[in-house]
């Protein structure tokens, strides 16, 4: 099973992929500005303070780590989603919007989705776009 660095992981689809992550067997780095407060214990669980938007934080999470799932909370409006990412210094993809679907989904269900793609690669170098 892999290492995996959740960013944004104390509350919301954030805690939802940590307690996934741990129930697919995977070991899990939860990074959260509050992360004594998850309300999660489990061996394969670390959880690591620091804010995720300061570059030295996130390159001391990144060491050893398989795979990242960022969850940060923010108001998505047009100058985030196209904005460069912060966090990697890349540019967020989004697909056609024609072909979007729109519709209800609990934080489980995102939270098994992203732990799924842990493992398969259906996702890699494309950007599912969630928002409220």
């Amino acid at each position: 099973m892999s290492t995996v660095l959740i960013i944004g992981a104390s509350r919301g689809i954030g805690l939802e992929t940590v307690k996934a992550a741990l129930k697919a067997g995977h070991s899990v780095r939860a990074l959260a500005r509050s992360a004594r407060r998850i309300p999660v214990g489990h061996p394969n669980l670390e959880k690591m303070a620091g804010d995720a938007l300061e570059m030295a934080t996130v390159k001391r999470a990144l060491t050893g780590i398989d795979a990242v799932i960022q969850s940060l909370g923010v108001s998505a409006g047009p100058e985030i989603i196209l904005k460069p990412t912060r966090l990697l210094k890349a540019y967020r993809a989004l697909v056609n919007p024609r072909d979007w679907t729109c519709g209800f989904i609990s934080r489980a269900n995102v939270a098994d989705f992203l732990v799924r793609q842990i493992d398969n690669d259906s996702f890699v170098h494309k950007t599912p776009v969630l928002t409220s």
